[in-house]
């Protein structure tokens, strides 16, 4: 978990958007503390995974379609 304060600089049109944006940060961060453990610790963490209980995510990204259009 994280707290952070800045500017905003997109505004999501649908919940698939911001599902997706807030996928794509929890990824972020668990690749940046995955490194960050492997530094400190000196060994490769097993592997790390992030549940999605959006369906409109899990679908379009099943499809490899992340136009967010169905």
């Amino acid at each position: 978990m994280a707290a952070a304060s800045s500017t905003q600089h997109a505004t999501a049109l649908s919940t698939f958007e911001s599902e997706l944006s807030a996928l794509v940060l929890a990824s972020r961060m668990t690749i940046a503390m995955r490194h960050l453990a492997r530094l400190i610790l000196g060994a490769t963490m097993p592997t790390t995974i992030i549940y999605c209980d959006n369906m409109s995510v899990v679908a379009q990204l099943a499809k490899r379609d992340l136009t967010g259009l169905t």
